[in-house]
């Protein structure tokens, strides 16, 4: 608790290999670059973080709760990612830039904020994404994804996951950003019994908005 670092990691910084952290509180930490609360860049490597709680940490950049990069699998459980701060770009609660797959099993993701986008997650790596049993509530961005930002390049599954009370610039609940010239980019799928709704997003974006979202 309470730490700081001037580059990523404010309170964990981790750099190759695997890396686990069960039933953990990272709390009050703060970074002068990514990961206010975690900076996670496991190249290979795979990450787990199981009934552990990620609490008001910050970032002046991106990832204010955790920032996780590399081409391992990324699994999280059971955890709570609250009241986390990405003051200068995207994942107020967890940035996501794996190019494996990135698992969000039974997680409750609350009250996060970003400066531009997802409050909640960003999922900007171009690895593949399933979240599922758990909410997402309250988190807030200045442009896309109050509650969830999913990258150009990713795609992935929300399956029985309550996104409420987000708000965001676009796409209160869920924004799916498009720039592409080539291919259909993949898709998301939002499977029942998931439930996006109360989001608030400008321009009637308030629940879901974007393109190849199924």
């Amino acid at each position: 608790m309470d730490n700081s670092a001037l580059g990523a990691g404010g309170g964990i910084g981790f750099v190759g290999g695997n890396f686990t952290l069960i039933s953990s509180l990272v709390s009050e930490n703060h970074s002068g670059a990514a990961g206010g609360g975690l900076s996670l860049a496991s190249a290979t490597g795979n990450t787990q973080i199981t009934a552990s709680n990620i609490a008001s940490n910050s970032a002046a950049t991106l990832g204010g709760g955790a920032a996780i990069t590399g081409t391992g699998t990324v699994n999280i459980t059971s955890s709570k990612v609250t009241g986390n701060i990405a003051q200068l770009t995207t994942g107020g609660g967890l940035n996501l830039g794996s190019s494996g797959s990135s698992t969000l099993t039974g997680n409750s993701i609350s009250g996060n904020s970003a400066l531009k986008s997802g409050g909640g997650v960003a999922v900007t790596g171009a690895g593949t994404f399933l979240i599922k049993n758990g909410s997402i509530n309250g988190n807030f961005a200045g442009s896309g994804g109050g509650g969830v930002y999913v990258g150009a390049m990713a795609g992935g599954t929300v399956q029985n996951v309550v996104i409420s009370g987000n708000v965001a610039g676009s796409g209160g609940g869920l924004f799916r950003y498009h720039l592409f010239a080539g291919p259909t980019p993949p898709e998301v799928t939002i499977t029942k019994p998931s439930l996006v709704s109360g989001n608030i997003g400008s321009l009637g974006k308030s629940d879901i908005y974007g393109p190849y979202i199924t």
